[in-house]
């Protein structure tokens, strides 16, 4: 009583109290997140508060300091001579289709169905699934996905590809808030440019959940493939 807010950060600096890192924070959060997930697959009536700020947690955290390339930096990264096809083709396939780094670093000629990529499973349950395939990467896929490789791109480590790519990629544009992850965030913008779809087919390409009781309780996740492959047809996307 009578404390001050400045009192009681300062009893807290000056005490013993235990703290966790920031790894095993991560880990409750998402813990925390799958529970809730779980709850509203269950029940509707968890569909509420909580499973909004499951939502905005999952988003805030992956595109906190990330910023999107610029057009002249899609088209210097893709005209680099730092960048051997392989990479160039990684990271084409990262634009084009919004994956993560993990994703696309997973992929095998199993993934490719009907010309779509299917994702079966990711770091979330929304990571789960179908993107058509855009006609600039269309060859790129189906040309990989016939090879005897287990993988589509290098050997499926995704932290090693992280690392090789970022550095190839500081080097050609040196902004600490442009990474590989930016890629996503090209894919994001351009989908919304195109005034196409409904905003929940964007979400779901995204690889963010829909909240929806019917999409998740009557629909059972089921999408509209046609209206997805009108989406991604419709993505332009300057980088040459």
């Amino acid at each position: 009583k009578g404390l001050t807010y400045q009192d009681i950060e300062k009893k807290f600096d000056n005490s013993n109290y235990p703290t966790l890192d920031a790894q095993t924070i991560n880990k409750h959060m998402n813990a925390h997140k799958q529970f809730f997930a779980n709850l509203s697959d269950e029940n509707e009536i968890y569909l509420t508060n909580m499973d909004k700020l499951k939502k905005l947690w999952e988003e805030d955290k992956e595109d906190e300091i990330r910023n999107a390339y610029t057009d002249q930096d899609l088209i210097n990264i893709f005209n680099s001579n730092l960048l051997d096809t392989d990479k160039k083709e990684f990271l084409l396939v990262s634009l084009f289709t919004g994956l993560r780094l993990s994703e696309t670093s997973s992929l095998k000629g199993e993934n490719i169905i009907d010309n779509c990529v299917q994702i079966f499973k990711g770091k979330t349950k929304a990571a789960k699934r179908i993107v058509p395939l855009h006609k600039e990467i269309n060859d790129i896929i189906l040309k990989r996905s016939n090879t005897k490789n287990e993988y589509l791109f290098f050997n499926g480590n995704g932290s090693a590809n992280g690392k090789k790519l970022n550095r190839a990629l500081h080097k050609i544009i040196p902004d600490d808030d442009k990474t590989l992850h930016s890629l996503r965030k090209n894919f994001s913008q351009a989908m919304e440019a195109t005034n196409v779809g409904e905003e929940k087919y964007q979400t779901y390409l995204f690889g963010h959940s829909i909240t929806t009781v019917r999409h998740k309780k009557y629909n059972k996740h089921k999408v509209n493939i046609d209206k997805l492959r009108e989406i991604i047809d419709a993505i332009e996307i300057k980088y040459s």
